[in-house]
Order: structure tokens, then C-alpha cells, then sequence
């Protein structure tokens, strides 16, 4: 702390911090909420940080976006696994019914279970869009809510108010 300017240092007291890494998004909301109220110097210091949190807004949707793409991968999986299950059904019931000494009220039977298989593939097929589009939905709102906090910081608007809660 010995290399930093008294504005500095004093920004790092009013944040009870002892060195600029440590700021959270809450802390430099805080501060850019009265930047017009504080000596220009340090609100000089404080804006010269904004690099450093734009840098660690960056770091966490990258972040966000690695749990995307597992969350992702592993519906596929999920997806995948499934329609294997339902075509290793189908199958077997295809040998059944390719047997000539099948009876023809068995072979219906067995119609009807590969209808019912290629149901359920069906089904979760359109499960697996939905979760997809989901996840699509909430990673986008969740990258416009760090550009927003971010604009903000940048504007001086830094007392945004979420709605309590939000539609799903």
C-alpha cells in the first residue's frame, strides 16, 4: 500500500479494503453511486480501476459459459442415452416379429410397443429443445444483467433496482 496515492488509499479506506483486487461489484457499485460527491482525485483513482472490474465481469461469464456448456453436454447425454435405451427396444421387438412362428396377435403386441417407444423418443426429444432453450433463455438474461451492471458502473448509474422477481 506504500506505492499508492493518498486518493487511492483513501478510496481503499472508504472500502475498509486493503488492496484494489479485493473490490467486489458491490463495492465499486457503491462508490460510482457518489463519485459526484467525493474529492476528484479519488474519484480519478476509482475510475482508473475500472479496467480491473471489467476484467473480472468478463472472467465470471466465462465462467457462466463453461457451466452452460456442461449443462449442455450433459442433456445431450442424457438424450442420447435415452434414445439408445429406446432403439435397443425396438430391436429386439423387430427380431420377435420377424419370427415366422410369431403369432399374429403377438406381433400387434409388439407393433404397439414400438409405437410406444417411438413415443417416449419423441417426447424426450422435445424435452431435451425445451432444456436447451432454457438454458439459451437464462444465460442470455444472465449476460445482459452483467452488461447492464457493468453500462452502469461506466454511466455513474450504478443504484440499479431488479424486480423482486423475475418471470420465468
Amino acid at each position: 500500500m506504500n506505492n499508492l496515492t493518498t486518493s487511492e488509499k483513501r478510496a481503499l479506506e472508504f472500502m475498509q479494503k486493503d488492496n484494489f483486487r479485493g473490490i467486489s461489484k458491490n463495492n465499486v457499485m457503491q462508490l460510482m453511486s457518489i463519485l459526484d460527491k467525493v474529492d476528484p482525485d479519488v474519484a480519478k483513482s476509482l475510475i482508473a480501476q475500472m479496467p480491473e472490474v471489467v476484467k473480472g465481469v468478463v472472467e465470471n461469464e466465462k465462467a457462466y459459459a463453461g457451466v452452460l456448456t456442461k449443462g449442455i453436454e450433459s442433456c445431450d447425454m442424457s438424450t442420447s442415452s435415452c434414445f439408445q435405451t429406446e432403439d435397443d427396444i425396438v430391436k429386439a421387438l423387430q427380431k420377435e416379429i420377424d419370427k415366422e412362428d410369431t403369432p399374429f396377435e403377438q406381433k400387434q403386441y409388439y407393433f404397439e410397443k414400438m409405437a410406444e417407444a417411438a413415443e417416449r423418443k419423441e417426447h424426450k426429444d422435445t424435452e431435451h429443445k425445451n432444456n436447451i432453450l432454457t438454458i439459451l433463455k437464462y444465460s442470455g438474461e444472465a449476460l445482459m444483467i452483467g452488461l447492464i451492471i457493468t453500462a452502469g458502473i461506466f454511466i455513474g448509474k450504478a443504484d440499479i433496482k431488479f424486480p423482486s422477481k423475475m418471470k420465468v
